[in-house]
């Protein structure tokens, strides 16, 4: 990987050459992935025995698999379309020709087991919509145990058996019980509404949690939970998006909670995510603005009470949102947060904003403290 990290090569190395006296190293370039933005580095590898390889690029702008030979260097693109290969683990099965993989086919706020051939055919689904899934494949036993959850349903497991038939499927063997000791059973925890909006003609996907005495004819008062940086996607179809403390304290105290995973988080495309490409603190600044006006304009905001909650990038979000629009936001709760990108980790901030050298303007507007005037006063 070079330093802008827009160049990530895979090297075979002759292994014998480190223990002959010469010392003298040999290698061969396997594969070798550009990007204009940046490369996402992930653990979809899987080598084959006839010297080709699995794996994931984002050359189309999603993360999609590809089968490629070590000798020639050519790729198959598997899987394509407006969706995502997880960063997760894949599972081959090489006597039947098959790649186990998780992916965001059919929408972005589920994660589903897929399966497809070396061929790049006979892709599936294997997992119902409506629902997000975690898995663990055992090919050997010809199991997968699946975590299913939604924003209602408790997370639990399911352990299926995998047939080869006509087509793979999966068949529900048992459910392992699983009982929570927690305030899950004896106080339910609010259940967030999902729902998108749309401005500068993107889809965005939000949420919504409301305060015991929420009435839709009537404002509230609101607080804004962020994250709002790159490798993260807070809004999901699962259970944990229930599970936040931190929001639930806010709940409980009379807030309506919204999020938003506006430009620049994860699991949208490397188009989407880089939209803050050497201009962090920028447009998605303008996302969560965006987010409050939706709710403004639909009727249960309280645009003279919104504040804004977040941690480590969140924290950065919070203090540019106020920073910036003072108007819109009239106190935040910043933990942990970046304030100059200079002096943070050298690889993660390089990875969006590249050098300093390289681009000074970007590091001055995305500091904190080029808007510390900005800041209101009481």
């Amino acid at each position: 990987m070079d330093r802008d990290q827009q160049v990530s090569r895979l090297v075979q190395l002759d292994i014998s050459q480190h223990f002959a006296s010469t010392r003298a190293s040999r290698s061969v370039n396997v594969l070798e992935e550009k990007s204009s933005s940046w490369i996402n580095v992930t653990n979809n590898l899987e080598a084959l025995n006839d010297e080709r390889i699995i794996h994931t690029k984002e050359e189309t702008g999603y993360r999609h698999l590809y089968i490629s030979d070590f000798n020639s260097g050519s790729s198959v693109q598997l899987t394509r379309g407006e969706w995502q290969v997880m960063n997760a683990s894949i599972w081959v099965d090489q006597e039947h020709q098959t790649v186990f993989f998780l992916a965001n086919s059919g929408s972005f706020l589920e994660q589903h087991l897929c399966c497809i051939d070396f061929r790049g055919e006979n892709f599936r689904v294997l997992t119902p919509s409506g629902y997000h899934h975690k898995a663990f494949v055992f090919l050997k036993r010809g199991l997968v145990v699946l975590e299913v959850s939604n924003i209602h349903l408790v997370n639990s497991w399911l352990v299926c058996s995998i047939s080869f038939s006509d087509s793979i499927q999966l068949h529900s063997q048992f459910r392992i019980p699983i009982h929570r000791v927690d305030a899950v059973d004896s106080t339910p925890l609010p259940s967030p509404v999902l729902f998108s909006f749309s401005h500068s003609e993107l889809e965005f996907f939000a949420c919504l949690f409301c305060p015991a005495d929420f009435d839709e004819r009537k404002r509230h008062k609101t607080m804004v939970f962020v994250y709002g940086g790159p490798h993260v996607q807070l809004v999901t179809n699962q259970y944990s998006l229930r599970l936040n403390s931190r929001i639930q304290a806010m709940v409980t105290a009379g807030f309506l909670v919204a999020i938003v995973d506006g430009r620049g988080s994860w699991n949208r495309g490397l188009g989407f995510e880089s939209s803050i490409l050497k201009k962090m603190g920028s447009v998605e600044v303008q996302d969560q603005v965006e987010l409050v006006g939706h709710l403004v304009k639909v009727g249960i905001c309280d645009p003279s009470h919104v504040g804004i909650h977040g941690w480590s990038y969140g924290g950065y979000m919070s203090l540019m949102c106020l920073a910036q629009r003072p108007d819109i936001f009239r106190v935040c709760i910043s933990g942990a947060p970046v304030t100059s990108w200079e002096f943070y980790d050298t690889g993660y901030t390089e990875r969006y904003m590249k050098t300093p050298q390289s681009n000074p303007e970007g590091y001055k507007t995305s500091s904190v403290l080029n808007f510390l005037d900005n800041f209101p006063d009481e």
